[in-house]
């Protein structure tokens, strides 16, 4: 049996044209925690502090590759993620495709996190793979 792919990521933001990045696939164990995480309250500063450093631990451990690269060119070690609009653009576009590229999260019926942030149609998730489409008897 194939592999399920994981899950490549390309923004529109403009100040992340031409970064790539891909995800992992979540055990539905780890589907819980995702939501879990992506639903802390964020409500004063040091909430939103630490949702900030457990959605980054989270979402770096889980993710597979990136193109990024520092000031001289040299590859960054994938995961160490240090730039809040990069990290929410992740998260956004992860749980997108995760959702099948739904803009809310089927588990969170609320806002999120953090309501005032709007994602710029971040993700292009890969193809399924073919065969994948199961057939409902009618």
């Amino acid at each position: 049996m194939p592999n399920l792919p994981d899950y490549d990521l390309k923004f529109d933001h403009p100040q992340l044209e031409g970064v790539t990045v891909t995800m992992g696939r979540l055990t539905i164990a780890e589907n819980f925690e995702f939501e879990d995480i992506i639903t802390m309250p964020t409500t004063n500063r040091e909430e939103r502090r630490t949702f900030i450093g457990v959605l980054a631990a989270f979402v770096g451990a889980h993710m597979v590759a990136w193109n990024l690269t520092d000031k001289d060119g040299k590859p960054l070690p994938v995961g160490q993620i240090e730039d809040h609009l990069l990290l929410r653009q992740i998260e956004t576009g992860w749980l997108q495709g995760l959702t099948g590229g739904q803009t809310a999260s089927p588990l969170d019926a609320g806002a999120g996190p953090d309501e005032d942030f709007e994602a710029e149609i971040p993700v292009q998730p890969l193809p399924e793979p073919s065969g994948a489409e199961s057939e409902t008897a009618g």
